[in-house]
Order: structure tokens, then sequence, then C-alpha cells
């Protein structure tokens, strides 16, 4: 070999299967680095004058009998002991087994077994730079010739100056100790982190405190002053280094964080940069991006540093010929920021969204705990809710582990803050600040606000007709008089079928007892049985059955409850059938009648699809107009108008009644009743009520309508809307800024060649809506500048602001001549629109050249809600001329 420097270096190891049982005896095996060449004296290789350099710093021989446990083996003796002082060059691999490991006994290469082995060795060997030296490495078998005995040498490198090996001393699990694979830096006074070279290190010295190397010598791991906060939530993190690269090439700096905190440095982990030659004392940054997934805790850093070409995020351990690696402690903190929703004021079912129906209580909770071992704080003005809760309470110091809460509530499900149909979503932010550090947390919440479910109730089907000659059937209308059957006699029956079929889908709840009332009385003496059988009609599938025995004369009421085990469930056009069998033991006869007095009889079903309101809608023309605006403004007139549906028919639907409580909770319209202004299928029926909206207030109204079905007027059903009122109130600002100029590098000039760019601001503070696709800019292009098409074209650009606007974007926009896209150009003020021209670099030579801008971009514009106001931003761009 030809080293380039004055010193040449050869670390290895010397590993064995004799420890620890063979130390001091007479079968201490031995390893040799021979070296010869100019300057070199030894004993060794005839007139070669080779030295043997396979010792520790001391001069140590590295064999069984020198480097080792520190104890006699279990076949030594004292007498035959070299040393026994050079422990701290030995690791052992027997697991404590003084006997030696437990693996097989090696008899052939192909099984090896080493108990022990040296750490990293070397001997710092004088040598002339540009001269030939000859190395030889042989391994010596003492007597046995059975145990395994091995040598592994590291890459061998020259340096000018090198007093040793530095390592690190994180916690053995990043890799630390030589038997771990633990990291080594030759040190070299040309290349280190830091204001100075390393101490010399025989392994890695793992600490909780990654500061077993301070406490073993000077403290030199001194290349980072401080760590910068390190949050959860960071998505980037850079950290500043010191070194110093005078080696004559470029090195590189790699660092790596336990970002996940599992223990070990991994390749995603890792980050590298490279310094130039000539760098002294310089600062260096390390960073980190895309970050994801860090967890809180204590955790480490390793940051290594050489010019070896071999390092990189892929070796947080092996050996490098020079540099320094340093190791450090540091903690990921953290800000527990939680929101959520719920209908209890504690919010102990911690939810992120729920779905409630109008007229629930509903709370939202804001927490903050600080799970650090480091204060934190949230000054005055550093939390926000987009909803406009006041959350401030949570301003304040917050020491390791405490916390502390804010509620709102309890706010109405179907208000105007809460309106149903509509999910809510609500954001909140806080501003903790850690070490001086802002660290910003966001958390959000959502609640739906649904329309109330069907009603349920019980549902009556009422015997009529029964006589002879009729048709038996079972009607929601009550019979307004009696009929009565013949006599039904032993064993025959008598059935009932729905007069009119379901209109929409039914059912029958299951668990429930469907109760059939009878009106009945015996002709004869003797017990009477009746068996009461209840059917689907159209599919014949029997539903439930009962029956009741009675032993007394005259007309009696008797009730033959059906347990329905499961949900029944009928189709459209399907429709219930009742069958009754004399099954009197002694063929008696039974007459049934359809009424008398008060008493009927029917059927009850309880059931969960009753009157449903399908819908609430708020037109601008009565029915049957559709048009329909998102927002109305005060002193218009408007049509409400809801949807009903029954499964029983339209028939059933007897009235409709609204209540209109505006956006300071003042009644407006009270229990008014509605119109019936078309029956569209046989199961719905539509209401209407026309209403003159008031000047004030404008926000969002409460519309709560109820529907009734029926005779009996015991089931009903409540949905509630909300109708947006106010106006638009539209605010337009214009501003400029200079992007270039053909003189000034910095701080351009609006001189002729400069590039402006305008940006027109639009901010709706109104609760109106600007209709569909009505929203129009347009702007005259100042005089003395020519339109920036853009190149490629792209003449404007709309972006949303923090409340977004509601219309498309981007812009769309086809080519220059599209009529059907959002962008319009004009040459005589907009007069007229016409299709420009451009040169090669997108700008205008239309002659007369373009003086006005039309931009009609899609959608509504939305709204305000009172505290957050939509906008957005229209850029396009100039040349003075």
């Amino acid at each position: 070999m030809v080293p380039q420097s004055t010193t040449l270096a050869i670390p290895f190891q010397f590993g064995s299967d004799e420890f620890p049982e063979y130390v001091c005896s007479n079968f201490g095996d031995l390893v040799g680095i021979f070296v010869s060449g100019p300057g070199i004296v030894g004993p060794f290789s005839g007139g070669l004058n080779a030295e043997n350099f396979a010792k520790t710093i001391g001069g140590d021989l590295s064999s069984i009998n020198w480097v080792n446990t520190g104890v006699v083996g279990q076949n030594g003796n004292i007498g035959s002991c070299g040393s026994l002082a050079n422990v701290a060059f030995y690791t052992d691999n027997s697991n404590g087994d003084l006997f030696g490991g437990n693996a097989t006994v090696a008899t052939t290469n192909a099984n090896l077994e080493l108990d022990g082995f040296t750490n990293t060795l070397f001997q710092p060997i004088t040598v002339v730079a540009g001269q030939t030296y000859h190395v030889k490495i042989a391994v010596a078998d003492s007597a046995d010739r059975v145990w395994d005995s091995t040598a592994f040498i590291h890459p061998l490198f020259s340096t000018n100056a090198f007093s040793g090996f530095d390592y690190g001393d994180a916690p053995n699990s990043y890799g630390t100790l030589t038997s771990s694979g633990g990291p080594n830096h030759g040190i070299d006074n040309a290349i280190f982190i830091g204001a100075g070279v390393s101490d010399n290190e025989i392994t890695g010295i793992p600490t909780v405190n990654a500061d077993g190397d301070d406490l073993d010598n000077a403290d030199d791991e001194d290349g980072i002053s401080s760590f910068p906060v390190l949050v959860t939530n960071a998505t980037s993190y850079s950290v500043n280094v010191n070194v110093t690269n005078n080696s004559g090439s470029s090195a590189r700096l790699v660092g790596w964080i336990d970002f996940n905190n599992n223990g070990t440095f991994e390749s995603g982990e890792g980050t590298q940069t490279n310094v130039a030659n000539g760098s002294s004392g310089a600062t260096v940054s390390l960073s980190w991006s895309s970050l994801s997934g860090l967890v809180t805790g204590d955790t480490y850093a390793r940051i290594r540093f050489s010019s070896d070409l071999g390092l990189s995020i892929f070796t947080t351990g092996s050996s490098m010929s020079d540099g320094e690696v340093e190791d450090y402690p540091l903690s990921i903190q953290s800000v527990n920021f939680d929101k959520y929703v719920s209908t209890n004021a504690t919010c102990t079912d911690t939810l992120d969204s729920l779905t409630v129906t109008p007229g629930t209580n509903v709370f939202y909770c804001y927490t903050v705990s600080n799970p650090n071992a480091q204060a934190f704080v949230i000054s005055p003005g550093n939390t926000s809710d987009d909803q406009g809760h006041n959350i401030s309470g949570l301003e304040q110091n917050y020491p390791p582990l405490s916390s502390q809460t804010v509620v709102i509530g309890p706010i109405v499900a179907g208000s105007a803050q809460l309106p149903t149909g509509v999910t809510t979503i609500n954001n909140a932010q806080i501003i903790a600040t850690i070490g001086g550090t802002n660290v910003p947390d966001n958390e959000s919440a959502s609640l739906t606000v649904n329309i109330n479910p069907p009603a349920s109730g019980i549902k009556q089907l009422y015997f009529d007709a029964v006589n002879l000659g009729a048709t038996p059937n079972l009607t929601r209308v009550p019979p307004a008089a009696n009929t009565t059957t013949e006599n039904i006699t032993g064993g025959s029956t008598f059935t009932l079928n729905q007069s009119i079929v379901f209109q929409a889908p039914f059912s029958i709840t299951g668990g429930s007892v469907t109760n059939v009332q009878l009106r009945v009385r015996r002709n004869g003496g003797g017990a009477r049985t009746m068996q009461v059988q209840i059917f689907n009609g159209n599919t014949g599938a029997l539903i439930g059955t009962n029956a009741t025995t009675w032993n007394v004369g005259n007309w009696q009421t008797i009730q033959v409850p059906i347990t329905i085990a499961s949900t029944e469930n009928f189709s459209t056009s399907d429709f219930v059938r009742i069958v009754l069998t004399n099954t009197s033991a002694n063929n008696g006869n039974i007459q049934l009648r359809t009424l008398q007095g008060a008493i009927r009889s029917e059927v009850q079903m309880q059931s969960n699809t009753v009157i449903n309101i399908d819908t609430i809608n708020v037109f601008s023309a009565a029915y049957p107009g559709v048009t329909q605006f998102t927002s109305y403004e005060p002193g218009s007139t408007v049509f409400i108008r809801a949807t009903v549906s029954d499964p029983f028919g339209n028939a059933d639907i007897t009235s409709a009644i609204i209540t209109i409580t505006d956006s300071a909770s003042n009644v407006q319209e009270n229990n008014q009743a509605m119109t019936s202004v078309d029956t569209p299928t046989g199961a719905t029926r539509v209401y209407e009520y026309q209403y003159t909206i008031p000047a004030n207030p404008n926000g969002f109204w409460n519309l709560n309508i109820t529907a009734n079905e029926g005779n009996e007027a015991t089931v009903s059903h409540t949905s509630q809307a909300t109708m947006i009122v106010g106006t638009t109130n539209i605010t337009i600002s214009k501003n400029s800024a200079v992007l270039s100029d053909p003189v000034n590098l910095t701080d351009p000039k609006a001189i002729p060649g400069a590039i402006i760019e305008y940006t027109v601001g639009v901010v709706n503070s109104g609760f109106g809506y600007i209709d569909n696709n009505s929203f129009v800019i347009t702007d005259p292009i100042p005089s003395g500048t020519t339109f920036y098409f853009g190149s490629p074209l792209n003449p404007a650009n709309l972006v949303d602001g923090a409340t977004p606007s509601g219309l498309t974007i981007p812009l769309n926009f086809i080519d220059l001549a599209s009529v059907i896209d959002d962008i319009a150009f004009s040459n005589d003020g907009g007069l007229s629109f016409i299709t420009p021209t451009t040169d090669a670099n997108g700008f205008d030579t239309t002659v007369p050249p373009i003086n006005f801008i039309r931009i009609n971009p899609k959608g509504e514009f939305n709204g305000s809600n009172g505290t957050d106001d939509p906008s957005l931003q229209i850029n396009f761009r100039v040349r003075v001329d």
C-alpha cells in the first residue's frame, strides 16, 4: 500500500472461541499485523524488518492472554497470564457463560464461533507519505488447533495526525457499543465537530443522558449549542452544527433523530449535507422535511462528520477514517389540543363528529394539556374559533402535566348557529409558545343536524261494511254507522282487506304488540273462541296470530294481542288482511259489529313509518314555481313549501302548521296553518305558506313545521329548516406590486419594462349570497401599460380567501377566442369584446390594445355567517410601457 499521509492506521478486532474459559492458558491464540517499509525497524520477516502493530494503544499484544475478561479462565492459571488489566478493550459474546458460548463447537470452517472479541484496536504507524509499505495479517493457533480465532480488519487509512478513535454514547439500542456495530471515527485534527478534536475512546460509552463520553473525558460534544423546540406535529426541522473541514476534500455531515421514539436510528430518520474543504468553525444546517408520526417524549440524535465516502444516512454505525460522532439527548414536545362535540357538557364520549336531530342540546369542549416536562404558554389572542366561540379561557400558562378545558353550550340543534339539514364543520386553533417557539395546533369537529325522522305511533285500521251483501274492509276513516255480520258459524272464517293499499313503504315495529279489538257476541250458550290472523294480503305472508275465548252473553269487547317478533315491512301496493276464524268447540255462532257507542272493532299497529315531512324548501314564486335562492332579501315575498308523506295515502295527511323564528330568536309567525296546494302522488301532499320577510333582522331564520295525520289527531311529525335572510355587502379593493424591472435586481421600480401585478380583492360581509353565475368583475387596464396574457396563456388567477367564496376555482380559461369561458377582453372600454393577439412572450399586441377585462367566475358567492366573511382575490399582470 502507498499511504498519502504520515500516519497509517490499521484498525482491527480479534475474536476467539477460546474466550473466556482459556484466558491465561497455554492455548492463548493471538493475532499479528506485520508492516514493513521505509522507517519501520522490527524483528519480523527476516530482512524486511517488519513490526507487529496488532497491539493495544499501550503496546500489549492482542491475544487471549493479554486482552480479555480480566478473570483467569476455567482452564487457565495465573502463571500464564500476560495481563488482566485490558478489560476495557474486551467485549463478551458468551452470554456470561464461563465455560464458553452455547453454540456448537466449531470443527470445520462451516461453523464459526467467537465467544468474545476485542473492541476496535490500533497503533498509529509513522510512515513516509507516498512510499510503498507491505502489510501481512496472521492469526496464530496455540497448541490445540481446535477453537476458532479470527481477525476483522476495518478500513485502513492514513492521516497527518492520528490519536485514536471517537465513539458514540447514546443508549446501546441505537447501536453504540463496538459489539453492536457502533460508530467510530479516526481522530484527525483537520476534521471535527465543534470547537476542537474529540478525545480518544476504546469503545462506545452508552448512557441514558448520552454523556458517557463526557463523563469519561472532557466535554467534547459541543457541535450543537442547543436544539430548537421539536414538536409532534412538526413537518420539518433544522439544527445548526459547528464543523471544521480542512481534510483536503469535501466532507459529509449526517444526522439522525429518533422521531418515532422506537429506540433506533433509521435511514428514514436521517438527513445529510456536504461541507466544502476549507470550512473552519462553519455553521452548517441539517434539515429534515416531510416529517410525520413524531412521538412525544425523550429521544436522541446522532451527528456524524467525515470525509470518508462511506458515510451516509444508511451508516448509523461502522468505522470512518476521520471526523467525529456526537450523540445528544433531546425531547419531542407536544401540545395536546382536543376539540369534541357532544350532547353532554363534559364531552366524555370524545366525539369529533356527531349527528343529532333538531332541538337537541349540543356542547363543544376544548381542552389543552401539557404532557411534557417543560412548561408552555398560550398568550392572549392566540386562540381562535371560526364559529365565534369564545375560547380565550385556554390562554394561560401550562406547567408540566397540567390541562385546561373550556365548554361552549348548550347550543340548540336546528337554531341559526346549527341549521337543520346542514353539516357544520367548526375549526379552532391555538398557538402555544414552547421555549420561545410558536407551535400552532388545529382541531375540527363536525355536527350534522338531520331532519327529524318519521313520526312513530299507533296506526288504526277500522272494521267497516261487515254486513250481508257488503265488501268487508279495513279503513283509516272511522265509519259513521254500525254494520253487523250474519252469524259466523263454527269452523268458518270472515276476511277483511285494507281498502286502500299502501301508497309508500310501511312497517310494523318489531317487538311490538298489534292489538285486534273486536265487538262480538255469542248466539246461544257456551264458550266461544275466535282466532285472529294478520297477513300481508298482497304476498300472502302470515305476520302473526292469536286466539281468545269468552263465555259471557250479550255484546262484549275482546282484545286479541298479537306479538310481532321482528319488523314487518310492507311495500307500496301491499295491504293488511285480517282473517277471523270461529274455532269454538261447540260450533256455536258468533256475530261481529263495527261500532257500538264509542267502541269500534279495529286493528291497532305500532309503526316507525307513519307521517313524515320529506322536504322543506323556500321558493321565490307560488306553487308550482321552482325558482329557489340560497338567501332572500328583506322585503321579498317567499313561499315556504313542505312535502309530507304518509304510507296510508295523502288522504290521511290532515294539516300542517308553521312557526317562523328570526335570527334574533323572535317568533315572527306562530303555528300558522299552511295551505294544501297539491297531492302529486298517492302518498304525498304539498303544503305552502306565503310570507313577506320584514326589514330586520338579517341572519339565519328557523322554519319549524308540524304535519298531522289521521282523524285521531294523535300522530304528527315536526321538522325544521333554515332560511338565510340578508343582502350582500360587497367590498372591493385593488392593490398593485412591482414584481421586477429591467434595471434593479432588488427593490424594483415602476419604470418602463417593469412587470406589475394587480390584485383585486372581494369580500362579502353580508348574509346574502350572490346568485349562481351572476358575479362579474370588470376592470380597466391602466393606460401606459400592456396586458400580460401569460406564457403559457393564463391571463388571470382566482384565489380563495381564508373563508372560501364558494366560486369555482380555478377560473375556467379555454383560449383567447372562447366566448364561454370565464374571461373576456375588450379594447373599447367594455362596449364590445374581442379575440386579442399576443407576442411570443405572452404580451398584448392587439390594435388598439386591450384596455378592459371582464371576469365571470361560476357558482354562488357565499354569504357571511356573521363571523367569517367569504373572500377572494383576482390577480393579473401588466408591463409598464
